[in-house]
């Protein structure tokens, strides 16, 4: 079954055969891209983009709140399963290219999000 398998696919290649390019990033692109240098401190934060973070995050716990901030580009999360909600909304943040930083003070989590 696996007969010049490579070696087909790489002469196939050679010859003009389409190449399937992934362009959802993988869990371990998201996660490099959770925290990293600013690359554009000028960039504001959309409210689109917090309630997506937000949308994506109370999926998981429904039962945790969520409050955004526009202004200074911050989700705070508080309630049950708090943690898991703020990590679920890095995780969206570095998919939709933001960069994130995560406070924590008694139950609750602050996301400052940034590009």
């Amino acid at each position: 079954m696996a007969d010049n398998y490579l070696e087909k696919k790489q002469d196939a290649l050679r010859n003009g055969a389409s190449v399937y390019v992934r362009n959802t990033p993988s869990l371990d692109t998201l996660i490099r891209r959770i925290g990293g240098p600013v690359s554009n401190p000028s960039y504001e934060i959309k409210q689109a983009q917090l309630d997506a973070m937000v949308r994506s995050a109370l999926l998981y716990s429904p039962a945790t709140t969520a409050e955004t901030d526009v202004l200074s580009g911050s989700i705070r999360f508080s309630g049950d399963c708090a943690a898991q909600a703020a990590a679920i909304a890095r995780l969206k943040a570095a998919e939709l290219g933001i960069r994130s930083e995560q406070k924590e003070s008694s139950n609750e989590f602050t996301l400052l999000l940034y590009k």
